[in-house]
Parts: structure tokens; sequence; C-alpha cells
């Protein structure tokens, strides 16, 4: 079957025969980076929306808090002044990230470090360590660094488990930064979100997605079948957005899932 050309056609047809020109590797730098900006690619806690999430999450009064993947600490740290009456859970697997993790909240009331990686099984659990970079320390080899890493054999449970040893019946916020093991985490909540004693979760979406194998549509339709909704996080909103072939970039950004009809949905659409 032979399809007209039209004029758009014909000016996809010349630019792209100008793909590797100076020119149409100028256009496509220039595109790609438009792209990422719009898609909102910022690992800056203060400009990409985390930060601002937290802000609006405040006025709900949150009392329990996990932040996975914690890292050296400036997360928890940043959502304990802003709501100085939340408890949270911190952790962080590897041993020498652990220790700055500590160090940087002991004079911090309520914070609880626990030097454990929540994963979707209780055992042991072999990580690579970054040395230079350990904020992409993960169980998957980042694809942009070299081979400079580390291996480290870390303690790891369930979160349904570590909430049962912990007497913990309700969690208002979790925050899930591990590299690419989002979505195993999230399997260790399964008892949790099944009953809706998790209100707000955040989670990371990106090029680890690759590596894990687990796309953004399986996070849309593992928590729409829960009966959460998902949203993008940007700087001063979240776009609830119905899921998308078009999101599929594996440009790293920060989601989030409610429960379908909380309040907060409200505080989250202002743009």
């Amino acid at each position: 079957m032979f399809v007209k050309s039209s004029k758009s056609n014909k000016i996809y047809s010349y630019f792209s025969s100008k793909r590797f020109t100076w020119m149409g590797r100028f256009i496509f730098s220039f595109a790609h980076n438009i792209l990422e900006i719009l898609e909102n690619k910022n690992n800056n806690h203060y400009t990409n929306g985390e930060f601002w999430l937290i802000n609006q999450v405040k006025k709900y009064n949150p009392k329990i808090v996990f932040d996975v993947g914690a890292n050296k600490g400036d997360w928890t740290i940043f959502l304990k002044k802003s709501i100085p009456d939340a408890y949270i859970y911190s952790f962080e697997p590897i041993t020498s990230t652990f220790r700055e993790l500590e160090n940087n909240t002991k004079v911090i009331s309520g914070v609880c470090c626990n030097q454990l990686a929540l994963s979707d099984r209780t055992g042991k659990l072999e990580m690579n360590y970054f040395k230079d970079n350990s904020l992409f320390s993960s169980i998957y080899k980042h694809p942009s660094l070299s081979d400079d890493y580390e291996l480290e054999i870390v303690e790891m449970m369930t979160g349904d488990e570590f909430c049962i040893t912990k007497n913990i019946e309700f969690i208002d916020f979790l925050k899930i930064d591990v590299e690419g093991s989002e979505f195993k985490v999230l399997q260790g909540f399964s008892f949790f979100l099944k009953e809706k004693r998790i209100r707000l979760i955040q989670f990371e979406y990106g090029q680890f997605s690759l590596e894990s194998k687990v796309l953004l549509k399986d996070y849309y339709e593992f928590f729409e079948n829960l009966g959460y909704v998902v949203g993008k996080i940007f700087p001063t909103y979240i776009d609830f957005s119905p899921y998308s072939v078009k999101k599929e970039n594996f440009l790293t950004a920060n989601f989030i899932a409610l429960a379908f009809g909380d309040s907060l949905t409200k505080s989250f659409k202002g743009k």
C-alpha cells in the first residue's frame, strides 16, 4: 500500500536525511536537551519538585515516613526540618554510606537509621557499591559508570515484615530511590498496599528500568490494580494524566502513587 506524500512527510524526510550533517546533529542535540528539560530530568531535590512535594504533604501532618535508599540523608534531613513531628525510618544498606547517614542524622530526634535493603524477599543481597558515586549503588551496574565498584553483601527484608517487627500499622509517606529496585521494594509491601496502609508513595523511574526490565507501564498497572492513581512529579505540580507509551522514555524522574480519591490530590494539581 502506498501513501501519498504530504507536505509534512516531505519536511520529515528532508530533516531525517540531514541527521548526520552538522545541522542535523545540532538539531538533534538541541531537541534532546529540550525534551529532558520538559520531562523534568533533574536530580536536584530543591528544583525537581521533590522538596515542593514535601511542603505540600506537611499540611496533612504525616506521622510515619519511610526513606528507602536514604544514601547520606539529604532527603531525610529536609523532610525532618519541614515536618518536625514526623518519625522517619531511613534505610541504607551499604556500610560506608550508612555510617555517613548515621553521622549526618545523629543529632536529629525522630530518625531511625537502618542498615538494611528493603526488597521483595528476606535474606542476603549482593550490591555494587560505587565509591565515588554512592548515589548510584545498586544491584545493577550503572550503564554510564565505569567498572570501578566494590561488591558488598547486605541484609534485606520485605517492607511488610519490617513493619510487623516494628509494630507499624500505617505509613503516611513512602519514598523509594533504589536505582532500579523500586518495583521489588513495592512487591515487598504487598500486604500494606493491598490494605491501603500506605497513603503516598514516591518512586523513581529512569535508565535503570532498562536493567530491571520493569517498564513505567508496569508501575501504572501495578498501582491501578490496587486502587492507586499515578502521577509524575514536576517542579510545582503533579501530572496525573493516564499512561501513554510516549511516557516510556527512560529519562530519570520521580513519580507518586496516591490512593484513588485521596484529598491530597487537590494539593498537587496547582501549577
